[in-house]
Parts: C-alpha cells; structure tokens; sequence
C-alpha cells in the first residue's frame, strides 16, 4: 500500500491498530483468557472493572498504539499502568503496542516506538530493572515470569544500551543503531 499523505499515514495506522486489536482479542479467547479488563484508551479506566485483586486476571495492557506515540500519550499510559497495577497487584499484565504485527520490522527498529516505550517506563516507574521484574520476573504476582514483555522493554532500550545489546544479542536479532 502505497501513502500519499499525512491523513493516509493515520488512517493505515488506525486501520493497523484495530486489525492488531482483533487479533489479539482473538488470541486471548483461544487461549482461554479470562477477558475482563481489554482495552482502555485515554486515559480513564472503564466504568465496570471486576471487583478483586486480580488474582486470575490476564489483563493485556495497552501501553500505545501506531500513529499516537507522543510524550503526552506516554504519560496518560503511565498513569493507566499504576492505577490498573495497584488496582490489581496479583493480576498477570501483557504489554501490548498496537499496529506493528504487520509490519516485517521489529518494534525496536523503529525510532519513534524505542523512544515512546522509555518514556512510557520511565513515567510508569519501570525503567529500573528490578522494578520490572517484580512485575514481569519469576517472582512476579502471579508466579509466572513474562520474559516477553521483558525482552520487549530490554530492546526498546529501556534498561539502557548494553542490556539492549545483550538482549538482542541473547536472542540471535539484529541490534540497531542508537537513536
């Protein structure tokens, strides 16, 4: 698909944000994941949160989505990530970032994306490494580790440059030049 223009550029990463939505909605229910809590954009949580810790809960968060990847979108995802994270401390999260399944590019080859993710850390308190693995790390709430979503922050580069290249490395990709 070929852009001609800025509004082009938006609307195939909104169309891009709701195919990845869809598919990770299907994703989930194939897994047989409890789905309560899905997706909450703008930063104000729905009305009807399930009462409880979270114990059981899988709750895919949504820390940004192509096409909206600013410093202020950043921010309000922080703030979602600690309400919904003190709201529910025993609940498994899974870090989502829409509109990139279709792109053959990794996320972290994409400058824009690093940069969002490390400001998304750093508002949300997770750009300390042990931070994240008290959320993501063996002993995570829930019991078990999540080395996705701390392989995803590592190469986003938000531990830092050698753990970046140590992640990349680990796992046999291509890193990229520092932005």
């Amino acid at each position: 698909m070929t852009i001609k223009n800025k509004s082009d550029d938006k609307a195939l990463a909104a169309k891009m944000v709701e195919e990845d939505f869809r598919e990770s909605l299907k994703s989930m229910r194939a897994m047989g994941a409890r789905q309560d809590v899905a997706y909450c954009e703008g930063g104000a949580p729905p009305a009807d949160l399930p009462p409880g810790d979270g114990e059981g809960l899988f709750i895919p968060f949504v820390l940004g989505s192509r096409g909206k990847l600013t410093k202020q979108e950043a921010r309000a995802g922080a703030r979602m990530w600690r309400e919904a994270s003190a709201r529910y401390p025993k609940a498994h999260f899974h870090l989502v970032l829409l509109g990139y399944d279709q792109d053959p590019r990794e996320v972290w080859e994409f400058s824009d994306v690093t940069r969002y993710v490390r400001w998304w850390a750093r508002f949300a308190g997770l750009d300390d490494l042990d931070t994240a693995l008290r959320f993501f790390g063996p002993s995570s709430p829930t019991g078990q580790p999540d080395p996705i979503a701390l392989f995803f922050l590592g190469a986003c580069g938000v531990f830092g440059e050698g753990f970046k290249q140590q992640v990349l490395a680990t796992a046999n990709m291509k890193p990229t030049p520092k932005h």
